[in-house]
């Protein structure tokens, strides 16, 4: 059975933080810095490659350094700094070996040269470096991105692209290497057929091989496609598989009970304009849908997240997810305010809740993971207009979605959300909340109606209303009011 449902904003109401610990850190930096991923350190902490670039965002820019940034359950910081003779480097991705250590990779361009060496390097328990190798590209010289590691026995495969400058057509590039950084196989796939915008890349442990999704335009299908590499890394064939329009922004992951978790984003069901939805769904190894479902609202642009994972889970039946509303594709101009969305699912991708964080400035989230404590990590880049880069923020979330920030004031978490504000004839009252009530009351309290909201979307008509400030008050039975809005009536 298909779950389709369509999910209004939700906004920001002060509880309290249960169980796990929890952070929110900024990285506040005049240049450039990138995250792309991160892993969990075990204790309620990650471990994240951090990229330093030149310049600004929405600008030319190039590499500089990358560094390893540990933050633990507290959102106490470490930082683990590497030297690889002068030479520019970035770090993409952090591997932790199940012996001890880490594997990291990424690339690195030599003293007076231009071409891009992939840069393969292993450190010990402590982050220490204990050896790095360079391996010169012979063919398509501009860049070579490492998106996936997965591990095999004593094999690494890395799962990757490399393309010329500005990158436009990336090619599929895979490798094996041993666990010494040895380069056992080296496949460049220079396919013309494959030039779709690669989206995700997976490993099947029950056949070997290895999966890669394009959003669209693989070889002639007109939709997006799975195209599959056999162990040996060669291309088998290319099919396609159904969503409801056409994906975007498509990133995948196993959940514990073996299926395909895909977050994505697609057109709202029925618009017939561009109006973005965040989209989950579940497919069975064959691609036959299981469920899905899909978060946002009408004339909003609502975007899964920008480089890494969108939704993760350790557990099948606790799935969270992240992504961003109001998205906007220009360089945001100061005035343009958005909001973080977080949210977890059950198996069934059920809602369990749905919250969004920010309203201040605008966000673009970068990816979510779950955490062993039971908590989830999300990374959100905060655009700052005096530096014109985006601030790395970190939040590490409970498993209720709750953030208990430094000076033990917590981040708002709103469950309705109302417009348009300023109103003329009527205001939408979007909330989620069963049995919720919504009173109308002047400044100064004076009750002038109460309204019954439905789960989902309740109009009321404020025609009548003289000109000037009014609150709008959200309760629930058995807590009373649980938060309060103020709007204009024009």
């Amino acid at each position: 059975m298909i779950r389709k449902f369509i999910f209004p904003l939700l906004f920001i109401l002060q509880l309290s933080v249960l169980g796990q610990s929890t952070f929110s850190f900024k990285l506040e930096y005049p240049n450039r810095k990138v995250s792309v991923m991160a892993i969990d350190d075990g204790a309620g902490g990650i471990i994240t490659p951090i990229i330093d670039y030149t310049g600004t965002d929405y600008g030319p820019g190039d590499y500089i350094r990358g560094y390893l940034l540990r933050i633990d359950s507290n959102g106490d910081t470490t930082t683990h700094h590497y030297s690889f003779h002068d030479t520019t480097f970035r770090i993409q991705r952090i591997f932790r070996l199940h012996e001890g250590g880490y594997m990291i990779f990424g690339g690195s361009i030599p003293p007076g040269q231009q071409q891009e060496q992939l840069l393969i390097a292993k450190l010990d328990s402590n982050f220490i470096l204990q050896w790095s190798k360079h391996y010169p590209n012979d063919t398509i010289s501009y860049a070579c991105n490492i998106r996936e590691v997965f591990r095999i026995g004593d094999t690494l495969i890395l799962a990757g692209a490399r393309c010329e400058y500005p990158c436009n057509h990336p090619y599929p590039y895979l490798l094996k290497i041993d666990l010494s950084g040895n380069i056992i196989q080296e496949v460049l796939h220079l396919n013309n057929d494959l030039g779709g915008r690669m989206s995700a890349y997976m490993y099947c442990p029950q056949t070997g091989q290895i999966w890669l999704f394009f959003e669209n335009f693989v070889t002639g299908i007109a939709g997006p496609a799975r195209c599959v590499f056999v162990p040996n890394l060669d291309l088998l064939y290319c099919e396609g598989f159904p969503t409801n329009f056409r994906p975007g922004r498509i990133k995948n992951s196993w959940t514990p009970d073996s299926t395909i978790l895909m977050a994505y984003i697609e057109n709202r069901p029925g618009a017939e304009y561009q109006d973005d939805e965040i989209w989950l769904t579940k497919f069975d190894t064959s691609l036959n849908v299981l469920y899905n479902t899909s978060f946002g609202s009408v004339d909003t642009m609502d975007q899964i997240t920008m480089s890494g994972a969108g939704a993760h889970c350790l557990h099948p039946d606790t799935i969270y997810f992240a992504g961003f509303k109001h998205a906007t594709f220009f360089k945001p101009t100061p005035g343009h305010q958005n909001w973080i969305i977080v949210g977890q699912v059950d198996g069934q991708l059920e809602p369990r809740f749905l919250q969004y964080i920010g309203g201040d400035a605008y966000y673009e989230t970068n990816y979510v993971i779950a955490l062993s404590d039971g908590g989830f990590l999300v990374e959100a880049g905060v655009f700052n207009h005096s530096t014109n880069v985006y601030d790395l923020l970190f939040l590490k979330l409970n498993n209720k979605g709750l953030v208990n920030i430094a000076n033990g004031e917590f981040i708002d978490i709103k469950k309705a959300y109302i417009s348009p504000n300023p109103a003329k004839e009527f205001l939408k009252i979007e909330c989620m909340l069963k049995d919720a009530k919504a009173s109308l009351l002047t400044l100064s309290g004076s009750h002038i109606g109460e309204y019954n909201l439905e789960q989902g979307v309740t109009t009321i008509p404020i025609t009548e209303l003289s000109k000037g400030m009014y609150l709008l008050a959200i309760s629930l039975p058995d807590s009373g009011v649980i938060e309060t809005h103020k709007f204009i009536k024009k």
